[in-house]
């Protein structure tokens, strides 16, 4: 997938949270999440998206987890100081929704043994799956510390019932390089999800908990430089002849005949001229406005933007 975010528009914002955190240092460390604002979704007819990816560096290393393990899995938690029950423990609380509550809220993530995994909803109820922590496994092949490392790495999109996600990315004690990754990673997966890609997100921002909001996207900017900058006549002949239904000696023809007739531009911002004549070419051709204008970066303008 290829990021519409440029390099250094992530430097420029991400050194920006940064350096604002820096100024005013709080008493704690403050997390960075991206903000995502997204359009043309609707959250009651559309299938709603959900997806897990692990970022490079930890974006949240205060991350508690609670190891529900065997005996050699509490042992192996105790020796390194990590939160653990045990199948004891979990009996006491007798499928409790307000302890099985609790317990969910006490702890960010849980890891659970493979013998004792299959065994979390008879001992405690649909609490903790409610509560969208249900146990990641925990096998005896793998380190323990490293698959907690991993929990804490991984972070997780999913669309509910509004059009707007905020995703912890990072905080305010890292490197800009790492800040930079996990942005640049986090982005490009969640785009990776959308049914109609970057056409979907309306709007990038990256703050940290107490900072300013950092707009990472200037989605018309970036767009109509990436439009203006394109030259259709440099595809192949048979997808030109496919897009226009003209050859391209033609379609020059025919721009410079009608420039003659074209009103002077009132602002340094409007389309070139010979886009519109394309974009108008392709609607002729196909028909349709979606199917092409509105969908070809090559053509990128709202549709009252092509008449002549």
């Amino acid at each position: 997938m290829t990021s519409k975010v440029s390099r250094d528009t992530l430097y420029e914002c991400s050194n920006a949270v940064l350096k604002h955190a820096k100024i005013k240092r709080r008493n704690f460390l403050e997390t960075v999440e991206i903000q995502i604002g997204l359009k043309n979704y609707d959250p009651q007819k559309d299938k709603r998206f959900s997806g897990t990816v692990k970022l490079k560096h930890i974006p949240r290393p205060k991350m508690q987890v609670c190891i529900l393990g065997d005996q050699q899995h509490c042992d192996e938690a105790k020796a390194n100081n990590v939160p653990f029950m045990d199948v004891e423990a979990l009996k006491k609380l007798n499928k409790n929704k307000k302890l099985v509550k609790k317990l969910a809220k006490k702890y960010d993530a849980f890891l659970a043994s493979e013998a004792l995994i299959k065994q979390i909803p008879r001992l405690l109820g649909p609490g903790l799956n409610k509560a969208g922590k249900f146990p990641g496994l925990l096998s005896h092949q793998e380190s323990m510390m490293q698959k907690i490392d991993e929990v804490k790495s991984t972070i997780k999109f999913q669309m509910k019932k509004v059009l707007c996600l905020s995703v912890a990315v990072g905080h305010v004690g890292m490197s800009p390089d790492e800040l930079v990754q996990n942005v640049h990673l986090s982005i490009n997966f969640l785009v990776s999800l959308l049914k109609k890609h970057w056409q979907n997100v309306r709007s990038l921002h990256v703050k940290s908990s107490m900072g300013p909001p950092q707009r990472l996207r200037r989605l018309r900017v970036e767009y109509r430089l990436l439009r203006d900058n394109s030259n259709s006549f440099q595809m192949p002949d048979e997808k030109f002849i496919k897009l226009f239904r003209l050859p391209k000696i033609l379609v020059l023809n025919l721009i410079e005949e009608m420039r003659g007739f074209a009103e002077a531009p009132l602002r340094l911002t409007k389309i070139p001229f010979h886009l519109r004549v394309l974009a108008s070419l392709n609607l002729f051709a196909t028909g349709s406005y979606q199917t092409g204008i509105g969908q070809d970066l090559n053509l990128a303008m709202s549709q009252p933007s092509i008449n002549m």
